[in-house]
């Protein structure tokens, strides 16, 4: 089994589990997709979160009184 931590901010967040039938199919050339996977998952929950606040940020500014000069 591989456990590689998932990053948000320099924080982790989650992990990214990988089992395997036998300890000994876990190849170095595994481990490293199983890593880059995990920086790839960790990218796309930095730009789901950040797309959240943006609409967010968008719908408080549409709900904001007008002001008047």
């Amino acid at each position: 089994m591989l456990v590689i931590p998932l990053w948000e901010k320099g924080v982790v967040t989650g992990t990214l589990k990988i089992y395997y039938c036998h300890a000994h199919q876990i190849t170095s050339s595994l481990q490293e997709m199983a890593v880059g996977l995990s920086q790839i998952i960790s990218t796309q929950l930095e730009v789901s979160r950040a797309e959240q606040l943006r609409e967010m940020a968008n719908k408080a500014e549409l709900r904001a009184p007008a002001k008047q000069n």
